[in-house]
């Protein structure tokens, strides 16, 4: 179905262009580079406090690509470029993650899994995606997201 919608979509010009090709490769490493389970932990970690890599681009790689569900893929540049022009911190000053089951995946070389929750209230006005939302008052819940 997807291998029809889709272009159906960009024709009538109700869906975007598809990604870059190479924005689509997943890279494949080798057993022989994978990081121990203390270091990915750790890398892990400085990600997630630096704001995804957004205070500390050099903990991304170069070939980093971001997928969300209704943005992406995203290159490195492109993503630190439009993640840095949402202000979910401003917008929800007691916004709190609620990370948990950190642990390192089985099956994928240096990859790590982490499940979250935000919540925080809507204090000010929003941008996200190029758009504005003025501030609501009220305490959002999101469903547990796994990272």
């Amino acid at each position: 179905c997807g291998d029809l919608l889709g272009p159906a979509l960009r024709l009538l010009r109700l869906a975007p262009p598809p990604p870059e090709p190479s924005l689509l490769e997943v890279p494949r490493l080798a057993g022989s580079d994978a990081l121990s389970e203390e270091r990915l932990l750790e890398l892990c970690a400085a990600l997630l406090e630096t704001d995804y890599g957004a205070e500390r681009p050099e903990l991304l790689a170069d070939s980093f690509t971001f997928t969300g569900p209704v943005v992406g893929p995203l290159g490195k540049a492109e993503f630190l470029s439009s993640y840095g022009e949402s202000n979910l911190r401003e917008a929800f000053p007691d916004l709190e993650y609620s990370y948990r089951d950190v642990r390192v995946c089985p099956f994928d070389v240096n990859r790590v899994w982490y499940t979250y929750s935000r919540s925080g209230t809507h204090s000010a006005t929003l941008r996200l995606l190029g758009s504005s939302y003025p501030p609501t008052g009220k305490r959002w819940q999101a469903p547990p997201e796994c990272g």
